[in-house]
Formats: structure tokens, sequence, C-alpha cells
């Protein structure tokens, strides 16, 4: 059996000699193009993740200051106070009008594409204002529906702290799509008084995210935050349509969790869809967030596939090349060989008549006896040229295949930097024509060759007037040479500059700007260019101003504020600290002014405090300073004293200044000033405590008559310390549980059966003292304690009143007493008062409400209208201590009241003295000609009972029945009573 022919053999050995080296080195080409490409594209690839990074920070930090100006802003102090307060029919639309000039006012400082809403959220963690007015508009974030939200979280963290925070994104129901917070504690005077929180668009982090420049068709920029054992996408996505937020676990993208455990690098790992990708991670400790940059591998290394494929077409075609020549020249070899060996059998056969045909073969053919050896030294002449050639042919692919390998080489490397070369231009091309500022590229002379158009924009220079120029050729004159001198000293040294300056428009326009100055060099170290960018920052710089003033300066009067105040008051204790000299502070209190304010209108009020501004002022030296704390108080620096007679001077001088007589329009205002006096350094070692003990000797003037000043003592301090000791103990004492609510029964003077109980509060201290409530409720009213305690009275009697009559046949009512502050204050609502009666089934027919006379005779309308609220609801109202202040006469028929009662200063000598006899008798016949029924209080004997009733008194209470006692004890006196 005949193996290979020598046809197939030179082919096959041809094949192979030319196959092999060019696989080999087609996998060598791979190789090493694939490396320098991933090489090249993570490097991209982390360039383009910080400068995500720097801009998401960017963008955070922005929010952060913004709202740090806002929440400094003395406005947004204004309109807390404003919008915290009770909102009445009348002050509505004031209080709207105020809402959109604040949110006016707040627009030039907080970009309104930046922020999507701005909410104001009181103390007690109810929003009081919003920019869209959302569901989430006057609800309570820390007891209402929002209160488990992240908004809650932040406002909460953010009183505590006092510090301005971020929310990281979640999903938000009143704006019904995820949404992140920024919040800053609005603080006076170290007093916390609300939170400004700003809601940040989500459209700005979306052209963050959604910016795919330099990142292919596969490119995806994901930003995360941590939820428990997972990660949330907080932006959209190029590959996925749902929308955030998009939650993974940590076997599903691992690099989102390198990036969130404050992790840099780069790197192939799987996405969120399970597809290789090549990232570049990063970590944003602002916000909490891991910053993902990736693009598809498949994208990534497209370009070594197409060359693989070009690799093999080219090896097939040089395969089939040298199979075909290998063929032909087999062939060519062969077909002698075969012409000869089938002569030679023929010729050895017999076949005398066959012949070599003439030019087929040398001579050899000639010779028969010869023939073999002639073939055999023809073969070998013909195997060593074919040798010969195969070899020649051999160096020949191989010199070809190297030139092919290194001519691929760099055909492959001119493709890659030619592309990233025009990316690279692209983006820089494309953020030099948008930037924002403008830029000024100049020369190593500092000739002007190159502006974008938000450089002419500012400066109004078109490109063509600016070429060739200086930069400095617009300077303003604000600064001096040795200002360039030093600006141009610190850039020969360091290389760089940046710094506020006043340049010129082309219109002559004088203008601030912020100014960076950087020298590019080149690769001897010589200057090539110089680079500026400017920002012009008018409207920041008219911001400040207006932000300082409305910071420092009173509104109203234009005097220095409570903080400018404390920052000159400092100032001067420290220079009388060091020269030994003395420093007066008066604290001066308009007498009256409530009256004027209520009679004449807030508008000739706030006329008469400019007025007395500048009456104040014309009775002090430029070097003393006046300012106003708020309301109607004022105070007056005094530097410089020698002896207390100047003092005196000063302030009879105001005094006497604010006692003539103020022309407001139709009608004069008429006020007198109260006084108080402190001095440096015997009242006091800093501003802070001489405003404080003139604000205490103040209140002394005002008890020794009005109208007149007092110098501070050491008594008045013992006494304040005494009231705050006191004051504290009764904060403490609601949160112990040391009030107790105590009940005095009232019966019905005909049945003598007990009708209700009125409601009184009790103070028993731990160390087992008591105090009585003519001490804490005074003290409470003054402190801002009074609406918490009558919330905790309530409450008990309501809780007490609704197991009486559980238990006994007949109803039985309870009397609440009602401080004038609790009804009176801008702040009172009683509608969870009337909430708790329903919830509890307690009917409000069986409350009685006990106010003084002093609550009407303010004649306010708020008073009025509450009342008649909760008497609407069913609560009856009493009038307490009847007669004994002010004559209500003129206000019964104005209000509807359902009781009098008649103090106990008329019924203790009732039985003796006919004067007290006389009124009671008109206090109850005039009172049931109005329908009114009359409670008698301070009932201690049977005489006094038995004349009450002689003279048609409906209801008694007192000692003579029972003591004021505890509820189990008020529990026993019924069922006896009972029986």
């Amino acid at each position: 059996m005949r193996t290979f022919g020598i046809t197939r053999k030179l082919w096959l050995a041809m094949l192979l000699l030319a196959a092999l080296p060019l696989v080999a080195l087609q996998q060598a080409l791979e190789k090493r193009f694939g490396e320098a490409m991933r090489a090249t594209i993570s490097g991209h690839l982390q360039a383009v993740t910080l400068i995500k990074m720097a801009q998401i920070d960017s963008h955070i930090a922005h929010v952060q200051e913004n709202a740090q100006t806002l929440a400094q802003a003395a406005w947004t102090t204004n309109v807390l106070k404003e919008l915290g307060a009770e909102k009445n029919r009348a002050a509505a639309q004031k209080l709207r009008q105020l809402r959109q000039q604040y949110l006016a006012l707040s627009d030039s400082i907080a970009d309104p594409e930046e922020i999507y809403d701005l909410l104001l959220v009181s103390p007690s963690g109810e929003v009081v204002l919003t920019r869209k007015e959302e569901p989430d508009m006057g609800a309570n974030l820390y007891t209402g529906p929002y209160r488990d939200t992240h908004l809650a979280r932040l406002v909460r963290e953010t009183q505590q702290t006092r510090n301005t925070g971020f929310s990281g994104y979640e999903y938000y129901p009143p704006s019904r799509a995820q949404a992140a917070f920024v919040a800053a504690p609005v603080i006076e005077g170290g007093r916390l008084i609300g939170v400004l929180v700003l809601q940040i668009s989500q459209g700005n982090l979306d052209k963050l995210t959604g910016d795919y420049s330099g990142l292919g068709e596969t490119g995806e920029v994901v930003i995360a935050q941590r939820a428990g054992d997972a990660a949330v996408i907080v932006a959209p996505l190029r590959t996925n349509q749902d929308k955030p937020p998009l939650k993974v676990r940590k076997d599903g993208i691992a690099v989102l969790f390198d990036a969130l455990d404050q992790e840099h690098g780069v790197g192939i790992r799987r996405d969120y869809r399970g597809e290789e990708v090549l990232a570049a991670w990063g970590y944003l400790p602002r916000t909490q967030w891991g910053v993902v940059v990736k693009i598809d591998t498949a994208e990534v290394f497209s370009p070594i596939r197409q060359m693989r494929q070009w690799g093999y077409a080219l090896l097939l075609g040089i395969i089939a090349l040298v199979g075909l020549v290998a063929l032909w020249m087999g062939r060519s070899i062969v077909r002698p060989i075969k012409t000869l060996t089938r002569l030679s059998g023929e010729i050895a056969g017999g076949d005398l008549d066959k012949r070599i045909p003439p030019g087929s073969s040398s001579d050899e053919l000639g010779d028969l006896s010869g023939s073999f050896n002639r073939m055999a030294a023809s073969l070998q002449q013909s195997q060593n040229a074919l040798l010969a050639e195969r070899q020649g042919l051999a160096d020949a692919v191989q010199q070809r295949t190297a030139d092919l390998e290194e001519a691929n080489v760099h055909l492959l490397q001119e493709i890659a930097d030619h592309q990233a070369a025009k990316e690279d231009l692209l983006l820089a091309q494309a953020v030099y024509q948008s930037i924002v500022q403008g830029v000024v590229v100049s020369d190593a002379e500092n000739k002007i060759i190159s502006v974008n158009p938000s450089y002419s924009r500012i400066t109004g220079y078109s490109a063509e007037e600016l070429m060739g120029r200086k930069p400095g050729f617009n300077k303003s004159g604000y600064h001096d040479e040795a200002f360039y001198r030093h600006m141009w000293q610190i850039i020969a040294q360091e290389g760089r500059w940046e710094g506020e300056v006043w340049d010129r428009r082309k219109n002559g326009e004088v203008f601030p700007a912020w100014l960076s100055i950087n020298v590019v060099r080149d690769k001897q170290g010589n200057i090539f260019r110089h680079i500026g960018v400017i920002s012009d920052v008018t409207e920041q710089k008219e911001a400040r101003e207006k932000i300082y003033f409305q910071a420092n300066y009173d509104d109203l009067t234009g005097l220095p504020n409570r903080r400018l105040l404390m920052d000159r008051l400092d100032q001067e204790v420290r220079k009388a600290r060091r020269n030994s000299t003395q420093v007066a502070l008066l604290f001066v209190d308009l007498d009256n002014f409530k009256e004027i304010n209520d009679t004449f209108g807030h508008e000739r009020g706030d006329k008469l405090l400019h007025e007395t501004a500048q009456r104040i002022q014309a009775c002090v030296r430029e070097v003393d300073t006046v300012a106003r704390l708020g309301g109607d108080e004022f105070t007056v620096v005094l530097p410089y004293i020698k002896s207390n007679r100047e003092v005196d001077r000063v302030a009879q001088k105001v005094i006497d200044s604010l006692a003539v007589p103020f022309d407001l329009e139709t009608d004069m205002g008429y006020v007198s000033a109260s006084m108080g006096i402190t001095v440096f350094p015997f009242d006091g070692e800093s501003g802070a405590a001489l405003l404080r003990n003139a604000d205490q000797a103040m209140y002394d003037a005002k008890k020794l008559g009005k109208n007149r000043f007092s110098y501070y003592t050491s008594t008045m301090q013992q006494a304040s310390q005494q009231r705050l000791h006191l004051s504290n103990e009764l904060r403490a004492a609601l949160l112990k549980g040391e009030l107790e609510m105590y009940f005095q029964p009232i019966h019905d003077l005909r049945s003598g059966e007990v009708v209700k109980a009125e409601a009184l509060i009790r103070w028993h201290r731990a160390d087992g003292k008591h105090v009585g409530p003519d001490v804490f409720i005074g003290l409470a009213e003054e402190i801002g304690l009074i609406a918490e305690i009558g919330q905790f009275a309530f409450e008990q009697s309501v809780s007490q009143l609704k197991g009486w009559n559980e238990v006994f046949p007949h109803p039985v009512g309870v009397a609440v007493n009602l401080s004038p502050r609790q009804i009176s204050g801008s702040r009172s609502n009683f509608s969870p008062w009337l909430e708790l009666l329903q919830e509890q089934g307690v009917p409000a027919t069986s409350i009685t409400l006990e106010i003084t006379e002093g609550t009407l005779l303010d004649d306010n309308h708020a008073v009025r209208d509450r009342l008649a609220r909760l008497r609407d609801a069913g609560c009856s109202i009493a009038l307490d201590d009847f007669g004994t202040g002010y004559s209500s006469l003129s206000y019964l028929k104005k209000m509807n009241v359902d009781f009098i009662k008649v103090d106990k200063s008329f019924v203790r000598d009732l039985a003796v003295d006919l004067n007290d006899f006389a009124l009671v008798e008109a206090i109850i016949v005039m009172a049931h000609k109005l329908g009114i029924k009359v409670i008698a209080e301070g009932v201690e004997t049977a005489e006094q009972r038995d004349i009450l009733a002689q003279i048609g008194c409906d209801f008694v209470q007192g000692y003579y029945f029972a003591r004021p006692m505890p509820a189990q004890d008020f529990i026993n006196y019924l069922k006896a009573n009972s029986k």
C-alpha cells in the first residue's frame, strides 16, 4: 500500500511551516493589545469616577452651604417666629404674603433648579412652611404620619447635634418619589428655634449620572447607598428602565459594596445584570455613597475581537496561497519523475520503440545502459534544487510574517492613540466652551491667545477684541500696584494664585470677581501658558451683605440687634478691663407699649418704635451704642464712664425724651420707659452677665412704679437664682410625676348633691415639701410652662371623670382652670382637648372651663373665638373670682358665660357685713337676669350656706363641705354623699 505521495507531503509540510508561526503571532498580539487596552480604559474609568465624585460632592456641598446661609439669615428667624404662631383669619393674608416674600428671598440664595422644595420645621416638629405645599405642610414630623420617614430622622438629628446634616435618598410619601434632604439648624441667641430643610432636586443628580460622555455605548454611572445588608441604587440607570430605588444584594454586584466599604479601585466584575464589566469605584464620605463607573467588557475588548477576525482571515489567505504554491511545485517535480519512471519501465519492459521525446531530458536517455544512473543523478539534482527552493520559500514566508506582525502592532497602537486623543480633545473642548466660569489663556509673555464664551459674557469684550492684549488692561483702579506685585510674586513662587479682585467691564461697570491663575510649564520648566479662571460674584456679595445686615441689624429701626450688641459690648468690656475704665449698660423697656400696639395697630406701633430709636440716639454720644433687642426693648452701651452721675444724666435724659407724646398721625401716643442699669466691672465680668443683670434691674424699676431707672444690686441676683432654681425644679416635676390633681366638690344648694368638682393642681416635691399653687402657677406662666401644666391637668381630669361616670349613676362634671396665657397665647389650640374628650367617650357638657375677668378685659377677638368654639362643642364657661379685680359687666353681654363664681372674700363676712351681703345678692340677681348660674366659693359655715340659699345662690363649694382631696378620696366622698 502506497503512503502519501511527494506532492501531498510537500503540500502538508509547507502548510505547517506557514500556519504555526502565524497562529502564535496572532495569540501574542491579542494578549499584548488586550492588556494595553484594559490599562488605558481602566485609567480613563478612574478619571471619570473621580470627576463624577467631585461633581456630586460639590453639588451636595453647595446645597449644604445654601442651607447654612439661609438658616443664619435673620429673615428665616423672623419667618419661623411668625409662621410658628397661631394663624387666625385676620393674619392669614399677611402670613401668605410673608411666605411668598420669604420664598422669593430664599430663591436668591438657593437655586430653584437645584432645590425641589424648601421646608421650615418648628422645634416641636411641625412643618410650618413649604414651597411645594405638599401633604407634609402643617404635619408634625415627630407625631404625625411622616414620623418614620428619613426626613423626620434627619430633623431630629439636626436638633440634637445642631449641625447641618444630609439624609441620603429614600422614598418620601408627600413627594411620591425618591428624595434626599439637607437640614440646617436655625439658632437665635444660642437657642434652637427651628430647622431649615432643603429637598434636593432629583433632576440635578440625574444630569450628573446621565452624562455618559467618554463611556461608549454601554458605559454607565451607578450611585448607591447602604440599606442594611443590601445596596440601593439611587439614580436612574442607563441599561435598566426601572426607576430607582433598585435594590441589589452583595452577591449581585460586589463592586458596589467595595465602594460602600470606603474602598477605591478598578477591575473586572459582574454588575447587577450579571454581565461582565470593567469598572472603577470610589466612596463619597459626605453622602456615604458608593460611585461605580463601568463599561461592558464586550465593548471594551471589541477591538480585540475585530483584530482576531482580521488575523484569522489573513492567516487563511496565507495558508491558501502557500497550499497552492506547494501543490504547483509538487506537481512540477513529480511529473518528470513519473514520465521517466514510465519510460524506464517501458524500456525495461522491452518496448524498444519507445523513445524519450526530444527535449524532455538530457542526453542520459540516449544511453540505455546508463539510464538508471543518469536518472538517479537527475533525480538527485532535482531533489537538491527542490530543497533549496523550499528553504528560500520558508525564509521568505518567515520574513513576511515578521513584517506583518510589526506592521499590525504599529497599526493597532496608532488606532488606540488616535481614538483616545480624539475623545480627550472633544471632552476638553466641550468643557471649555460650556463652563460658566470665564477662562482666559495667555502665552509666556502674558498676551491673550484664547478666551471662552463665558469670559466674553462676563467682561463684555469679544474674543477678537481681546487677542494680543494683556489680561490686566481692564483694571478697575480699586487695587494699587503693590497688590499686583504681590500677586505676581506668589505666581512666580508657587505657580498659582487665587483671590477676589475688582475688574471693569467694557461698559465701564466695576464688578467683583473671584480670579484663579495657574502657570503651565514646558518640559524644560519654562513658562508656556497662563490660565485664568474668573467668576462674577456680584450677586453673591450683595446677598452676603444683605444677610450680614439682617443678621446684625434690626430691620425696623436700623439699630444693631442682639448679635451685634453683644459683639460691641464684649469689645468695650475687654477695652475697659485693659484700661481699667468703666462701661455702663442701660436696658430700656417701654411701659404701656402693648396698649398702644393693640389700640392703634402694628403700623403705628412700628412708627413709635422707629421714633423711639431716634430719640434715644439723640440722647447719647457717637461712641455710644444704641441697640434694639426686639419688641419694645432697647439697650445703650456707654463706654469710658468715670462716675454714676454721668450715667444718671444719660438715663434721665432718655426717660424724659420718651415721656414726650408721640405723634401717631391722627392720635397721640403716650409711653414711659423703665430702665435697668449695670456697670462694669461691678455688676458683671462679661457682656452676657451685664445684660442679664440689667434686665433684672429693669424689672425692679417696673415694680417700683415705672418711668424710672434702677441700678442692679446683688439681692436681685439672689432672688433671680432662687426663681431659676424653682423653675428648673418645676420643669422636672412634670417629668418626675410630682404634680397631682386634687378635687373639691361643688354642691347643688337645692338638692345637696355633688354636681361637679373643681380640679386643683398640687406640687409634692421629692423632699417631702409642698409648694403652693399661688407660687408655682404664676412662675409657670412666666417661664412658658403653663401650657404643659394645663394640658396635664386637663388630661388627668378627663381620665378621672371617665372613671367617675362609669361608677356613679348620675353624671358628675369637672371644672378646670384656664390661665389667661393658655387661652390668649398665639399658639393656643384646644382642638386636642376636644379630640381627647371624643377618644375617651366623655361628653363635653361635663366640662366647665374657669377663666378670670382679666382674660375678658383685653377684648381680644381670638380669645372670644376660642371660647365660643369650646362652648359650641358643649363645654361650659365659668367666670372665676368675680368682682375682685376689674369690672366685667360690659363684657358679660358680649361673652356667653354659663357660671359666675363669687369670690370667697365676699362670702367670708356675708353674715356680719351688710355691704358684702348686698354685693353678693346683687351679683346673684344680675346673673339670673342674664341667664347665668352662680357658684359661691369659700363657704365655711352652715350660716353662710343658709344665707346663700336664701338669696338664690345655685351652687356652693368650700371647707364646710370638703377640702380639696386626691382622686381616690374624692371617689370615697362621692360614695358617701350618694348614700
